[in-house]
């Protein structure tokens, strides 16, 4: 057994109490700790990702979501990377598919069983084909990943919570073209500055923008 698979190992019996004698091989490993957890809601493949118990959504992020699809084109097929279990871009574009990418695995399980089309896959090297739109709220990775992979698509909404947006204000192939706070379309043109952005800023924000080459 490999050192990373050793360590899985040793993790699952620590973690799931599996009994000394009990010595079987990975398969049987997980086999055996998922079965013994089956009624829990923290049964998880992966020992190491966070509970996830419920799908999750935020009323103000579906509000501005939904402002911003009331003046954008038709959006078939969103791309949403480092998803967990948040279903907002389902709730505000109800005619478009959605599709979810996040490595938690309990999340993903959880919204593959409510009927979303969800991947457990890294968002650094998941690019799904035929995208129309990427929305990236909070990511958990540095938003330097996403540069490359945006470029792919011609248009994103994001939020500035961990500086995505700021990123792309400074990527010369993307314009900001709609500013969204408080449920309301607040800016919107052909170029927005950072600099136009109204202060103090609001944790809701949404920002799309637009690839212009």
């Amino acid at each position: 057994m490999d050192q990373k698979n050793g360590n899985i190992r040793n993790s699952w019996q620590h973690d799931w109490r599996i009994p000394e004698e009990f010595c079987p091989d990975d398969d049987e490993v997980l086999r055996y700790a998922v079965e013994k957890t089956r009624d829990r809601a923290w049964a998880c493949i992966d020992p190491h990702d966070e509970p996830v118990e419920n799908l999750d959504s935020t009323d103000e992020i579906v509000a501005n979501l939904s402002a911003a699809k009331e003046v954008l084109p038709e959006m078939r097929r969103i791309y949403y990377p480092c998803c967990l279990s948040d279903i907002s871009p389902s709730k505000a574009f109800i005619w478009s598919d959605v599709i979810y990418a996040d490595l938690n695995w309990c999340a993903i399980d959880l919204l593959r069983k409510n009927g979303f089309d969800a991947y457990k896959a890294d968002a650094k090297k998941f690019h799904p084909a035929n995208i129309d739109m990427v929305i990236v709220l909070s990511p958990t990775i540095s938003s330097k990943y996403f540069i490359p992979i945006i470029n792919q698509w011609w248009m994103i909404i994001c939020d500035d919570y961990h500086k995505t947006a700021q990123e792309l204000f400074r990527e010369k192939d993307f314009r900001c073209t709609i500013f969204i706070s408080g449920w309301k379309i607040r800016l919107r043109g052909e170029r927005i500055l950072f600099a136009d952005i109204p202060r103090p800023r609001s944790w809701d924000e949404l920002y799309v923008f637009k690839k212009i080459k």
